[in-house]
């Protein structure tokens, strides 16, 4: 029995023996596995199946271990690879990755290896020690990543930078990458190679002294703000101003933004920056305006870590409501390649922009193969033109003809154009030609600082006009001057109507000095073709056009310039239209897009006022605060319902036009005690509205209590006094209602109380004026 259960206890025990050592295989098979994958995942490339970072070490160090002396170091970034992606719906980025990594691959030899290091940077190792042959080598790579476009209808470029390092012997591969980082870095855009150097380290060690400095410098307000104004070019009119920030340094004077804005981001004090320029614009335009100088708008640039900001319109908006400043009077400007970063958030960010008032603009713009992008998805304001269009005198035709086709899309979107970086007389000249609306450049002013500028763009307190700097431009612009004193003001619109058969053409008015002062013409297409009347560049456009409409049925449409009593070339809006028969007259009509917009503001401001106290009116402002309310924009505003008491008793006994005058008298009062941040609206009749955003109980007692402080005084008209006096009821968001005609009603309760509390007084809502109960024994009441 014993000897069965010894026999039976060792098979167990040899079975659970092998069943372990099974185990143990499996694990050690299953660890060895995926010890391989680790491997392969942390050494490979997972997209391009080229080296990693990790992979590109360890390959190096087995195949030349610390001889590093015979290579140069290569870190290769591609500019606006994601933007071209996206341009270009290559929703596939692998396929791109994996394209750029098989260039490199085939470009280089047996020895030489390659890995991608980021999202659009490579690092390879080439054994070349000369620079000309590195040269060489890198141009043949930057040519076959750009061979695909031999093949495509739409061409596009993959431009490589490069910062090469040549190491020497002894060095880590760490200390190598680096270094060929800092030269790619420092590589210029349109020079594609910087090999690195002890110089290089040595601006990077003073870089990183300044940096170091930068943040003390802003406690110790070492950092100002500089103006250069910006011209129109039709009369030279100072029409705004960009805010440029400097920075005093106490021992190298003042300091270009060139030499630290990229630190400042870097080291994540751009925002900082960003904010102080705002603050000093607000605080500068606030001071003009307590001195009644004309408002002159401000543009002002937003970093990249600023458009990253989601809640930065909001902060902005408050801060010019603190300071009393119109939105409307600054614009704010990115960098082309900022907003293509990502389309849609920035696309948001304008949106905010806008819904507070703001105006936006796009700077540099041209500087990048996917600018027209921009204008399909923002709403855009203003375009600056990169300063890149003009430099060498912009004596190339196809130079001129890209700004030109710019100028004709921005004037067929109602979009302002700016050229920027204009410092000689024969830009100006050209740009006049090309019908661009402003110029900034140092042609006509420096940027400067604030108490020059103002000296500078005011005569007495009105908008100054530009000197010009050149004699005989100075001339010819008297001569057209003199040649338009006759001529009436360029018309918004213009009629006329061509005929084909007998060459005649019959204007409505005389728009331009080259009509002389004839309205019909018997050589009409001589007038076309030899003089002046139609840009040289736009002349085939116009005729084509009229051909066009003697061949198609409807109406043919086309943007082009016209010479003006203006003394310049402006966009026209062209529509031509030929009579039923064949060869019948061609009616025409040409708008002049540099007015129209002009012109729709001014019919939508006037839409929205109230035309005798010009305060807003009512559809206007139940739309504008019921937006504002509903989106959540305000943590905090107020309704105030306002009637004037006993105003039938003014009409009846002093007369309409004396009730008149007391309307816009109250209106005056009402703009005097609240911020031009708030929304004033003549409701109907006697009754008018305010809408007060992020403002406190308390600070609205006191407005309303200092309003009350200005009826002491009566309202004088030649001999006639009236003492005026109002019953005002206000409701709070959100104590008192969650949207527009809850707070509009509980106001109007308000009111009513205030009228039966003996008027002339203001009362906040409370609950039980609607029927609700409240703990309040007694309601809150006006300060008498």
């Amino acid at each position: 029995m014993n000897s069965l259960l010894t026999a039976k206890y060792t098979g167990i025990v040899t079975i659970a023996t092998l069943a372990l050592m099974l185990t143990c295989v499996a694990i050690i098979f299953y660890y060895r596995t995926n010890i391989n994958k680790l491997k392969h995942s942390a050494y490979d490339d997972t997209i391009t199946g080229s080296l990693s970072e990790a992979g590109f070490y360890v390959k190096l160090q087995k195949t030349i271990g610390s001889k590093v002396g015979s290579f140069a170091f290569v870190s290769m970034q591609i500019k606006d690879l994601s933007q071209i992606v996206k341009t270009f719906n290559t929703d596939d980025r692998i396929r791109t990755l994996n394209y750029i990594s098989d260039v490199l691959s085939a470009q280089l030899g047996n020895e030489e290896f390659v890995s991608r290091t980021g999202e659009d940077t490579f690092l390879f190792a080439l054994k070349l020690r000369d620079h000309d042959k590195i040269c060489v080598k890198l141009n043949l790579i930057c040519d076959a990543l750009n061979r695909f476009n031999s093949s495509r209808s739409s061409v596009y470029s993959l431009n490589p930078v490069f910062g090469i390092y040549l190491a020497a012997d002894g060095e880590t591969i760490s200390d190598i990458e680096n270094k060929a980082i800092l030269a790619r870095i420092n590589a210029e855009a349109e020079n594609m190679f910087c090999f690195y150097d002890i110089m290089l380290r040595e601006k990077t060690d003073k870089l990183r002294e300044t940096a170091s400095s930068m943040e003390s410098a802003l406690n110790k307000h070492e950092f100002v703000v500089y103006y250069q104004p910006v011209v129109r070019v039709s009369d030279r009119r100072v029409v705004g101003a960009e805010a440029l920030i400097r920075w005093r340094h106490p021992l190298k004077g003042v300091l270009s933004p060139d030499m630290f804005l990229p630190l400042a981001e870097q080291y994540r004090l751009i925002e900082n920056m960003d904010r102080l320029v705002f603050e000093d614009v607000c605080t500068s335009i606030s001071m003009r305006n307590k001195k009644d100088l004309e408002p002159c708008p401000v543009s002002v640039n937003l970093s990249r870590a600023s458009l990253n900001n989601a809640d930065l319109p909001k902060e902005l908006y408050d801060i010019c409501c603190r300071m009393n400043v119109s939105p409307s009077l600054i614009e704010f400007e990115a960098k082309e390649h900022l907003l293509l970063e990502n389309i849609e958030k920035s696309k948001s960010f304008i949106e905010k922009l806008h819904l507070y008032g703001f105006r936006c603009a796009i700077d540099n713009f041209g500087a990048s193969s996917c600018s027209l992008q921009l204008l399909t998805s923002l709403d855009i304001d203003t375009l600056k033109l990169d300063k890149s269009f003009f430099s060498g005198g912009n004596n190339k035709n196809n130079g001129r003809r890209i700004i030109e086709t710019i100028l004709k899309l921005a004037a067929q979107l109602h979009i302002r154009t700016v050229a920027e970086g204009i410092d000689n007389v024969g830009q100006v000249q050209y740009l006049q030609q090309a019908a661009c609306d402003a110029i900034q450049g140092f042609y006509y002013f420096k940027p400067m600082n604030l108490d020059r500028f103002e000296d500078k763009i005011y005569d007495d307190k009105a908008l100054a006009y530009a000197d010009n700097p050149s004699e005989g431009f100075e001339e010819q612009t008297q001569k057209k001057s003199v040649e338009r004193q006759s001529l009436e003001p360029a018309k918004n619109i213009v009629l006329f109507s061509y005929n084909p058969e007998e060459d005649t053409i019959d204007f409505s008015d005389i728009f331009s000095p080259v009509l002389g002062n004839k309205k019909h013409f018997e050589d009409a297409l001589a007038l076309f073709r030899t003089t002046d009347l139609i840009h040289e560049n736009d002349r085939k456009d116009f005729l084509r056009t009229l051909e066009r409409c003697q061949r198609e049925d409807g109406w043919i449409e086309n943007t082009l310039r016209f010479y003006t009593s203006e003394g310049r070339y402006q966009w026209f809006e062209l529509k031509l239209h030929q009579e039923d028969h064949v060869g019948g007259a061609i009616s025409g009509t040409m708008a002049n897009m540099s007015a129209y917009e002009s012109e729709v503001n001014r019919w939508k401001e006037k839409a929205t006022r109230d035309a005798l106290t010009g305060l807003y009116n009512r559809e206007f402002f139940e739309q504008n605060v019921s937006a504002a309310i509903s989106k959540g924009t305000y943590p905090k505003a107020a309704v105030l319902f306002i009637d004037v008491d006993n105003f039938k008793t003014v009409n009846d006994t002093y007369g309409h036009i004396f009730g008149d005058n007391v309307l816009c008298y109250m209106a005056k009062q009402l703009m005097g005690i609240f911020r031009h941040t708030d929304i004033i609206a003549r409701y109907g009749g006697d009754e008018f509205v305010v809408f007060a955003p992020s403002i406190e109980k308390e600070v609205l007692e006191s407005r309303l209590n200092k309003l009350y402080s200005t009826f002491k005084y009566p309202y004088r008209s030649d001999n006639t006094e009236y003492n005026l006096a109002s019953s005002i009821g206000a409701a709070m968001y959100p104590t008192d209602g969650m949207d527009y005609e809850t707070l509009l009603d509980h106001a109007d309760c308000a009111l009513y109380e205030a009228k039966e509390r003996g008027k002339n007084c203001y009362v906040l809502y409370e609950p039980y004026m609607h029927g609700e109960e409240t703990d309040n024994s007694e309601p809150q009441t006006a300060e008498e």
